[in-house]
């Protein structure tokens, strides 16, 4: 679409891309081949979020759906970053409590018998 790619071209990718039997690909596919990609709205799944459809469809209404693809696309992408730090941040405390006692664990496991055999020579 964006770089001028033929609606010949286009049906075929997508034959190649859409072999799959889900109802939500087999309706992307009819819908796509007529170059009509408002097939959302009609179709209920956890796939896709509506906020990017409703992106999507306004970018599909105003002939930029390139760049609203992208927009939607550089979205998505800040809000994994954004929650994968978050995660990690909360991880983070955990993971040094746990090397914390391993440590302190490796350190009685070594310094126990050397005050053990100070013990039985004194």
């Amino acid at each position: 679409m964006k770089n001028g790619t033929g609606r010949g071209r286009l049906n075929a990718s997508l034959s190649v891309i859409f072999n799959n039997p889900a109802p939500i690909i087999v309706s992307a596919k009819s819908h796509a081949s007529r170059f009509h990609f408002r097939i959302a709205k009609r179709t209920t799944t956890k796939i896709v979020p509506s906020l990017a459809i409703d992106m999507m469809e306004v970018g599909e209404s105003t002939g930029a759906l390139p760049q609203m693809l992208s927009s939607v696309a550089d979205f998505y992408e800040e809000d994994v970053s954004t929650r994968m730090t978050a995660l990690l941040s909360l991880i983070e405390p955990a993971i040094m409590i746990f090397m914390g006692m391993f440590v302190a664990f490796v350190l009685v496991a070594l310094y126990l018998p050397i005050f053990s055999l100070a013990d039985t020579i004194r």
